[in-house]
């Protein structure tokens, strides 16, 4: 320094080894939002679900880091920085819970992530009796269409059949007609 050498004690400083706690803020469905709850449940057809959370930190609120996972779907942690939300489409319908958790100023990390459990309902298409009525659909008209197919060829052969019977009655006719030849 300009007086002189001097030395920081870095033991002299306060270690915050008090894990910060995450708290859901709320859920939104493309801007709207959602009624909170042990499962928010999200409308079908929905493009970004938008989940903000907050951590209690009086010291150093700027310093706090945050990150998430989806269970089941994120192998690992994403990293969000100091971004207090995360903007996320779910893959389909389904039951999905979101875990975030928050680092503090010394790197601690929460005890326990917040968990945002996340209803995601199918459209109209997407639902079991759709599927079903679908399949049974074209199960009918594959039904249909071979029925059609039998039926044309039986119409065939029937023309084919009254076409060789009308042929061998003229043979029958001719020959009775020359007396038998």
């Amino acid at each position: 320094t300009i007086e002189g050498i001097g030395s920081i004690d870095a033991a002299g400083f306060p270690f915050n080894a008090a894990p910060p706690a995450v708290r859901i803020e709320g859920v939104w469905a493309d801007g709207q939002p959602l009624t909170p709850g042990d499962e928010v449940r999200i409308p079908p057809r929905t493009t970004r679900v938008r989940l903000a959370f907050t951590v209690v930190e009086l010291l150093y609120p700027e310093i706090v880091r945050f990150r998430f996972r989806v269970e089941g779907l994120d192998a690992d942690w994403v990293e969000l920085g100091s971004q207090r939300f995360v903007d996320w489409t779910a893959p389909g319908p389904g039951r999905y819970r979101i875990l975030v958790e928050a680092r503090n100023e010394d790197g601690v990390w929460s005890a326990e992530p917040a968990v945002a459990s996340l209803l995601v309902d199918p459209a109209w298409w997407q639902t079991t009796s759709f599927r079903a009525l679908a399949l049974l659909s074209l199960l009918l008209a594959g039904f249909l269409a071979y029925r059609w197919r039998v039926g044309s060829i039986e119409r065939r052969h029937a023309g084919r059949v009254r076409a060789m019977e009308e042929q061998r009655q003229a043979v029958m006719n001719v020959t009775r007609a020359f007396g038998g030849f």
